[in-house]
């Protein structure tokens, strides 16, 4: 029997995150929409006050700076990336955000959140790593689009403007390992975490960034461990 799908109310916020019994934990993440409009709003839990993501009902998508950024350069520019224009993926449907959750970036890891129920999203056995794609319909859109039987909703998400978004994770093949593929980004993520008085316990950080500026936004969560 299929797993039932949960039902999430325009306005309201939906919690999730990579959990394995074994590894550890990803990160968890909080998706967002907007009780009267079409706007959906993503955030890395622990790390939301220095980063966002924002996808809005008049088509511009958003790399942001949370409070926390802002508030250390208030001169800055307050946007990292900004889009606007979207492939569609099937009629009414475009691909909005994939974040990456490797099996080798999970962690035993407490984050530094308030504690609230948060949906389990499972590694897939036997592959390198698990994705976590937001599909956004617009308003009159078709209510279905077609899925891998690899795919799982995780989620359906009413918007405010009578449109809708979906929610799926499936799993993803890594061309190299993280540790390689991002050895600069960890070591100067490593270091600046040093520099702040870090005291050395497993953390992490999220990789973000665009490879065709019409699609999707992507993240990806990378963990960070003390130096040896």
């Amino acid at each position: 029997m299929p797993d039932p799908i949960l039902q999430v109310a325009a306005g309201r916020t939906f919690r999730f995150q990579v959990k394995h019994t074994e590894l550890g934990n990803g990160s968890s993440w909080s998706l967002t929409s907007h009780r009267q409009t079409g706007d959906i709003y993503v955030a890395h839990r622990e790390g939301g006050r220095w980063i966002k993501s924002s996808y809005h009902e008049s088509g511009q998508w958003h790399f942001g700076l949370g409070s926390a950024a802002v508030a250390r350069d208030q001169n800055g520019d307050r946007y990292l990336a900004v889009t606007h224009t979207h492939r569609k993926v099937a009629p009414g449907w475009v691909h909005a955000l994939r974040i990456a959750v490797p099996r080798s970036e999970l962690r035993h890891h407490t984050e530094a959140v308030i504690d609230r129920k948060v949906f389990p999203v499972v590694l897939p056995w036997g592959h390198d790593a698990v994705a976590i794609d937001l599909y956004l319909g617009m308003p009159g859109h078709p209510r279905a689009i077609q899925l891998n039987p690899l795919n799982r909703v995780l989620a359906v998400l009413e918007r405010g403007d009578g449109g809708g978004a979906l929610l799926i994770s499936r799993p993803l093949a890594l061309l190299r390992p993280i540790a390689d593929e991002y050895a600069a980004e960890i070591r100067e993520a490593r270091q600046g975490l040093i520099e702040q008085g870090w005291d050395g316990q497993p953390t992490r950080i999220v990789i973000f960034g665009m490879v065709d500026p019409q699609g999707p936004h992507h993240e990806l969560e990378v963990a960070i461990d003390p130096p040896n």
